[in-house]
C-alpha cells in the first residue's frame, strides 16, 4: 500500500481546502493531512477568502471551521452549495459546537460530516481519506458513464458504415446475386468494414470491398471514419481498381501516424462479362467456389495502404461465372486461436468454408460464424469481417 492509498483508490493526488483563521489549528490540520500523504493543499481564513479559493483551487475536500471572521462557515456552506459548478464538494466541518441544534443546523447548511475538536489525528484522517475516496470513486463513476455513452455512439457510427441488409437484398436481386457479411469488433470499437458500390451508368457492374486498419479501438476506428470519407468523395473507374487503391494510398501516406496502415480488398464483379477484376493491399488470400464445387485459392498480396505513397497495385482477374461464391475475410479469422491451441490458418479457414457452403440447412456464412465461434478459445483477439457472394444459376 502506498502513503496516501487505501485499497485501490488513491488520494495523494487529491486537493484538499482548510478553511481556518487561527494559525495554530492550521498548522495543525496540515501536520495531519501531510503525514497521512495528502500534500496538495490551500487555506483560507474566512468565508470569502474560501469561496474565491474554491473557484481558483477546486478543492476535492474541504476542511471547515465554522466560527470565521467575515463571512461565517455556515453563511460560506449555503453559497458553496448554491454554486452548480462547485456545489457539490464534500465539506468536513470541524467545529466546538456542542448542543444539538447548533450541529443540526450545521448539516442542515449543507455539511457533509462533522468532527470535533479538539480534533483526534486518527478519526479526522480516517474521515478526510473517506471522503476523498468516495468523491474519486463517484468521479470515476461519472467518466465512465460519460464513457461509455460516447463509445456507443461512436459504435451506431461505425455500423452505419456498414451496408444495411435490405441495400443488400436489392443489389443482390438487380444482380442476380445473394450477398451476406458480418463484421464483429474485439473491442469497442474495430478497425475494420466493409461496403458494396453501385455503378449507377453501367449496367450490372458493382465494387465490394473490405478494409483493416492495424491497432484496435477508438484510432482505428477513426481511421476507418477517414477512409470512408475518402471513398465516397471519389469512385473509381471501372475495371481498374489498382488505381484506386494508389489513390487511397496517397491520401492515407499522407495523414496516417507512422506506424498505422490499413490492409484493403477492392473488387469489381462485372455480370454479363462472368468476372471480378480485384486489386489487393496486403489482405488475407480470397477463395472462390467454382460452379462444380471445387475452391480454388487467389493471391491478395500488396504492401498495405499508407505505408509507402508511391506505391503501385496491380489488377488481377478471375472468372466469375453462375453458380460461382466469392470469400472475403479478415486476418481475425484466419489468426484467431482454438481449444486446441492453433489458429486456423488459412488451411482452415478452406475447410471451415468447403464445409459451410457444402450443407443446405443454413446460410453458408452463418454457419461458417457460428462454427468458428464454437473452436475460439476465448474472446476475439482482432476484428472479424466475413463477405460471402454467391452468385446464382439460372
Amino acid at each position: 500500500m502506498k502513503d496516501g492509498t487505501r485499497g485501490q483508490v488513491p488520494i495523494h493526488q487529491s486537493r484538499v481546502l482548510v478553511v481556518e483563521d487561527q494559525e495554530k489549528a492550521q498548522r495543525l490540520i496540515e501536520a495531519f493531512l501531510r503525514g497521512a500523504g495528502i500534500t496538495n493543499l490551500a487555506f483560507a481564513a474566512d468565508g470569502y477568502e474560501a469561496l474565491s479559493k474554491v473557484r481558483t483551487f477546486e478543492p476535492d475536500l474541504i476542511v471547515l471551521d465554522i466560527m470565521l471572521p467575515r463571512m461565517d462557515g455556515g453563511e460560506f456552506l449555503r453559497r458553496l452549495r448554491s454554486d452548480r459548478t462547485h456545489g457539490s464538494i464534500p465539506v468536513l466541518v470541524q467545529t466546538a459546537l456542542e448542543s444539538p441544534e447548533e450541529r443540526n443546523q450545521v448539516f442542515a447548511n449543507g455539511a457533509n460530516d462533522m468532527v470535533t475538536k479538539p480534533l483526534n489525528r486518527a478519526e479526522f484522517v480516517t474521515r478526510v481519506r473517506t471522503h476523498l475516496e468516495n468523491r474519486i470513486l463517484a468521479e470515476s463513476y461519472q467518466k465512465r458513464l460519460r464513457l461509455e455513452a460516447e463509445l456507443d455512439a461512436a459504435r451506431r457510427m461505425q455500423e452505419a458504415l456498414l451496408p444495411p441488409r435490405h441495400l443488400l437484398d436489392e443489389i443482390g436481386d438487380e444482380n442476380g446475386l445473394t450477398i451476406d457479411g458480418y463484421f464483429e469488433t474485439c473491442s469497442e470499437l474495430g478497425g475494420d468494414f466493409w461496403g458494396i458500390h453501385r455503378y449507377r451508368h453501367e449496367d450490372n457492374k458493382l465494387a465490394v470491398f473490405t478494409a483493416d486498419f492495424s491497432g484496435h479501438g477508438v484510432a482505428a476506428a477513426l481511421n476507418t471514419f477517414r477512409l470512408h470519407t475518402m471513398m465516397n468523395a471519389r469512385r473509381p473507374a471501372a475495371g481498374d481498381p489498382a488505381a484506386y487503391l494508389g489513390t487511397l494510398n496517397r491520401q492515407l501516406a499522407e495523414i496516417l501516424p507512422r506506424g498505422q496502415f490499413a490492409t484493403m480488398f477492392y473488387g469489381i464483379i462485372d455480370v454479363p462479362g462472368d468476372t471480378i477484376v480485384y486489386s489487393a493491399a496486403a489482405v488475407p488470400p480470397l477463395f472462390v467456389r467454382r460452379p462444380g464445387g471445387s475452391l480454388t485459392v487467389h493471391d491478395a498480396s500488396g504492401l498495405p495502404l499508407g505505408v509507402k505513397a508511391d506505391t503501385v497495385y496491380e489488377n488481377r482477374r478471375i472468372a466469375f461465372t453462375p453458380g460461382s461464391a466469392l470469400f472475403l475475410y479478415s486476418d481475425g479469422l484466419s489468426e484467431a486461436f482454438g481449444y486446441d491451441g492453433t489458429a486456423l490458418e488459412q488451411d482452415g479457414v478452406e475447410r471451415l468454408l468447403a464445409e459451410s457452403l457444402a450443407q443446405s440447412w443454413q446460410p453458408p456464412l452463418r454457419h461458417l460464424v457460428e462454427r468458428f465461434h464454437a473452436r475460439l478459445s476465448g474472446d476475439l483477439s482482432d476484428d472479424l469481417t466475413a463477405v460471402l457472394i454467391s452468385r446464382m444459376v439460372g
